[in-house]
């Protein structure tokens, strides 16, 4: 019996640490292959441990991901309690269970859907407006509360590389109308919910300066005037 301990950030990735997760999915397939092939074992994709190890230690680091909202955090007895199971050998392996993911939680909510769903403007503009909150507080470490629209992102300690993040992910999964250049360059909040509400206008005045449709009783919310 072989126990693999791998690692959750293999599974949702980390900002900068794109070698670490590639090493980590390399374990939960190693695990896999040898299943198939009849042996005994399993990857453990471990998320924070409370008492031991780097996040342990600093206890900075440790309320950073703590306000993510997405890791939870793992006592050595859990740990020692997975040993246990994992290591009986009268248990039965399959492949497609060669691999168990701990210590994070799923998101609560499929933001993209929402905001396709969402047929008046107000209602996908608060919607745009908390998974962009959800984004940032997840990628700086802040809690969602902290975070203001009426704020530069640079003000939260957004930097080009962050920046770039936030625009893959309003393309992808909210059809963000907005270029890449222009985005890391103007680097507001503004902008994003700007970016994020443009393909969904379709009835208002237009605003003075913006080249989107807003309408009246959204302009104070959105532009701060």
């Amino acid at each position: 019996i072989f126990i693999l301990l791998s690692s959750a950030c293999g599974i949702f990735g980390n900002a900068g640490q794109g070698s670490y997760a590639a090493g980590n999915t390399f374990l939960d397939a190693l695990a896999q292959y040898h299943v198939a092939h009849g042996e005994k074992g399993t990857a453990l994709d471990l998320g924070t441990l409370l008492e031991e190890g780097y996040v342990a230690e600093n206890k900075q680091v440790m309320t950073r991901l703590l306000r993510m909202n997405l890791l939870t955090l793992m006592s050595l007895n859990q740990l020692f309690a997975m040993f246990d199971y994992y290591c009986n050998p009268s248990r039965e392996y399959q492949a497609r269970h060669s691999q168990l993911c701990l210590g994070y939680e799923l998101p609560t909510k499929n933001f993209r859907n929402l905001f396709i769903e969402a047929p008046p403007l107000a209602e996908a503009k608060i919607i745009a407006a908390e998974g962009l909150q959800m984004k940032l507080g997840r990628a700086l470490g802040l809690s969602i509360e902290s975070i203001e629209f009426d704020s530069k992102l640079e003000s939260y300690g957004v930097d080009s590389l962050v920046a770039l993040e936030l625009w893959n992910w309003m393309t992808k999964e909210m059809s963000a109308d907005v270029a890449v250049f222009e985005f890391v360059r103007r680097n507001e909040s503004e902008r994003l919910l700007e970016g994020l509400l443009r393909p969904r206008v379709r009835q208002g005045t237009l605003y003075p300066n913006s080249q989107i449709y807003v309408p009246q009783a959204l302009r104070p919310s959105i532009y701060g005037h």
